[in-house]
C-alpha cells in the first residue's frame, strides 16, 4: 500500500490521522522469544512504543513506526533491560516513558539518552519511597508523570517531572490520604489526572492543573470510589472507572458507559480526542478480563467484532489479548494479539468511514498477505 505524508501534530490540537495507511501490522518477536507488546501510541497513530521479550525472563522497550520498523533501543541502553514496559510516547515519537521491572521510572528520548528517573525525595510524612513508575508524558516530551511509592506499602505519591524542575509532588485531594498516582497527561501538558487513596483503599479520581492543584472528580450515585485512568488533548473529557461502571467525565458532569450484563468495568484507560471511541477493561463474573472497545453506538464490543465491523477482521487464528492506546482520531489502535504459542504486539488502523466501503472489499487478501 502507499504511504501518503503525514502532517506534523500539534500538542494541544486535535490531529487526523492523515498519514496512517489503513491496514494491520505485527511487529514480531526476538529469535528465541515468544512475545511482545505495543503498550503506547502517538497522538496521529505513526509511532508505538511497547516491549520485545528477551529469552524467558526479560524484555526491551522499542519504538516502532510504519516507515521504519522496530527500534528496540532497550537491547543496548538499559541495564538488564529487565521487564522493561513503555507507558507513553511523545507525538514526534522521540521520548518514550515507563517502568522497568516493578521498581524504576524511565525516560528514554533517542540513542545514549536513556535516563532512570530516580524517587520523589524524603519529606517526612512517609517512609522514604524506593521505587517509581512513569505513566505518561506530555505531547512535546517535556512534561512526565507518574506515582512514586515504597514498596510493599500503602504509601506513594503522584509526581511531575520536567528537565527543570525534577520529579515534583502533587499532594493528595484531602488530608489524610496516603497514595495518590498519575495515570495520564493531556497533550498540551496543562492537565494530569490520576487517584488519591485513603488507608481503607477507597479512593479519589483526580484533575490537577496548575492553578488549581488537585481537585476531586464527582461520583456516581451509589459508588464509593473512583479511578481516572486517561484524558484527551486538553484535559476537557477524562476517562476512568467508579466502582465497576466505566466513565467518561466532561466537566463536572459524569457520562455512565453501561455494562454489558454480567459484566463489571475494570478500566477505561484511553479514549479519541471527542470521547467516541474508548479503551477498556471488563471482568466477567468468574473474574476473567477481557479488552473492549465503547463506542456511543455498539457500546462495550469486543476487539474482533468491533474491528470487524470497521472492515478489518483479524488474520484468521489471532486473537486479541490487549488494547493499550489508540490514535487522537480514534482510528489507530495498538496492543497484543496471540496465535500459535507466542503474544505478538500490533498497530491496526481502520478506514476513514468514508473509504470503509472501498477497503473492505480488499481486507481478507490484505490480511492473508501479512500472516
Amino acid at each position: 500500500m502507499m504511504v501518503v505524508a503525514c502532517a506534523a501534530a500539534v500538542a494541544g490540537v486535535p490531529v487526523a490521522a492523515w498519514g496512517q495507511t489503513p491496514g494491520y501490522h505485527l511487529l514480531g518477536v526476538l529469535p528465541g522469544s515468544t512475545a511482545s507488546s505495543a503498550t503506547a501510541l502517538s497522538a496521529d497513530g505513526r509511532y508505538a512504543a511497547g516491549s520485545v521479550g528477551v529469552g524467558s525472563t526479560s524484555s526491551a522497550p522499542f519504538v516502532w513506526s510504519e516507515a521504519m520498523g522496530r527500534n528496540d533501543f532497550g537491547l543496548g541502553e538499559i541495564p538488564g533491560a529487565r521487564l522493561s514496559i513503555p507507558a507513553g510516547i511523545s507525538d514526534n515519537g522521540t521520548t518514550v516513558v515507563g517502568e522497568q521491572g516493578n521498581n524504576n521510572a524511565f525516560r528514554w528520548s533517542g540513542p545514549g539518552t536513556f535516563q532512570f528517573m530516580g524517587v520523589l525525595p524524603s519529606n517526612g510524612t512517609q517512609p522514604d519511597h524506593d521505587r517509581s513508575s512513569a505513566r505518561g508524558v506530555s505531547g512535546d516530551g517535556a512534561i512526565i508523570v507518574g506515582a512514586s511509592a515504597r514498596r510493599n506499602s500503602i504509601f506513594g505519591q503522584a509526581f511531575r517531572w520536567t528537565e527543570a524542575t525534577g520529579m515534583q509532588p502533587l499532594g493528595f485531594t484531602v488530608p489524610g490520604h496516603v497514595y495518590s498516582e498519575a495515570n495520564a497527561i493531556s497533550r498540551d501538558g496543562n492537565v494530569i489526572v490520576g487517584m488519591s487513596q485513603a488507608a481503607n483503599g477507597r479512593s479519589d479520581a483526580f484533575r490537577w492543573t496548575a492553578s488549581g492543584g488537585m481537585q476531586a472528580l464527582p461520583l456516581v450515585a451509589d459508588t464509593t470510589s473512583a479511578w481516572a485512568q486517561g484524558t484527551n488533548h486538553d484535559g476537557s473529557i477524562i476517562s476512568g472507572f467508579c466502582d465497576d461502571f466505566g466513565v467518561l467525565w466532561r466537566g463536572t458532569s459524569i457520562q455512565i458507559l453501561q455494562n454489558p450484563p454480567f459484566w463489571a468495568c475494570r478500566g477505561v484507560t484511553d479514549l479519541s480526542d471527542d470521547g467516541s471511541v474508548v479503551l477498556g477493561v471488563l471482568r466477567d463474573a468468574a473474574q476473567n478480563l477481557e479488552p473492549r472497545i465503547w463506542t456511543p453506538l455498539g457500546g462495550w464490543q469486543t476487539p474482533s467484532v468491533y474491528f470487524a465491523a470497521q472492515g478489518f477482521p483479524l488474520p484468521q487464528g489471532w486473537e486479541v489479548s490487549s488494547v493499550a492506546s489508540l490514535s487522537a482520531d480514534g482510528r489507530t489502535f495498538c496492543g497484543s494479539a496471540f496465535a500459535n504459542g507466542r503474544y505478538e504486539g500490533f498497530v491496526l488502523t481502520i478506514p476513514n468511514p468514508g473509504t470503509f466501503f472501498v477497503f473492505a472489499a480488499f481486507s481478507a487478501t490484505a490480511f492473508r498477505r501479512r500472516r
